[in-house]
């Protein structure tokens, strides 16, 4: 059977697709699931995903220069600054928003799913060059040879929509707008850097991102546990972390096996 093998611009458009899809099934899932019992599953399901995602990032960042030793000291001094800045950073901005939305919690939730979207956006940029990078290696991409590599990059991004929305799960009302805000933060970012590691040799960005990617992710740990609302159905909710855990683990298990 003949492989079927696409260009740059060809493999860009099924990108976008896989993004596109993964995000609306992961945006319907938590919509779907705001007035259920399957609430705390969710919730529980939101903060698996992003401890397990916590701790890749901070492999990404190579542990935020531990494993550099003393070879590259200015290095780790950069990845560890740009850590406590990201953290401070959002500390502060979630200083006055706790101001600004006192009487208005479903507002403040809104914004709330932003934010998270642009936490994530550091993530998807240092996908995108790696991304890029090796598809210039590659040189072209077949469905054939990379169809497991894409399930489980889908797997990844379903599993970040998940994350970005959940704080929708504790909002009465969610507009098409409220959705509309969000897509192009989250697509739009791997897409252009998909295409910046392709053409430039911008590699050595990966691991400052994928810092401020997880200096981003513990202010979105200890939001996700505050904002949660743990009801009647207390086992639901751990038994979705669990399932968060392996979720995200069999789509990097996935990706390993697809290489």
């Amino acid at each position: 059977m003949s492989q079927i093998n696409f260009d740059f611009s060809t493999t860009l458009g099924l990108l976008l697709l896989i993004v596109l899809i993964s995000t609306l099934i992961g945006i319907i899932l938590v919509i779907s699931n705001r007035n259920s019992n399957k609430k705390d599953i969710i919730a529980g399901l939101a903060l698996g995903i992003t401890l397990f995602l916590f701790v890749d990032n901070l492999e990404g960042a190579t542990i935020l220069g531990i494993d550099f030793g003393l070879t590259r000291i200015t290095s780790n001094i950069i990845l560890v600054l740009i850590f406590i800045i990201t953290i401070v950073t959002l500390i502060t901005i979630e200083t006055n928003r706790t101001e600004k939305y006192k009487t208005n919690r479903e507002l403040e939730n809104k914004e709330l799913v932003i934010i998270f979207a642009l936490i994530f956006t550091f993530h998807s940029m240092a996908e995108g060059i790696i991304i890029g990078y090796n598809i210039q290696f590659i040189n072209e991409f077949s469905i054939s040879n990379h169809g497991i590599q894409s399930l489980s990059f889908g797997l990844h991004k379903l599993g970040e929509a998940i994350v970005i929305t959940t704080p929708f799960l504790f909002i009465r009302t969610i507009k098409l707008r409220d959705i509309t805000k969000i897509l192009p933060i989250i697509i739009i970012p791997i897409i252009i850097f998909t295409y910046l590691g392709y053409q430039f040799n911008i590699g050595n960005l990966v691991t400052y991102l994928f810092a401020i990617t997880s200096g981003g992710l513990i202010y979105l740990i200890i939001k996700i546990t505050r904002i949660i609302k743990i009801n009647k159905h207390r086992i639901n909710y751990y038994l979705g972390v669990l399932i968060g855990i392996l979720f995200i683990y069999l789509a990097g298990f996935l990706h390993s096996i697809g290489l």
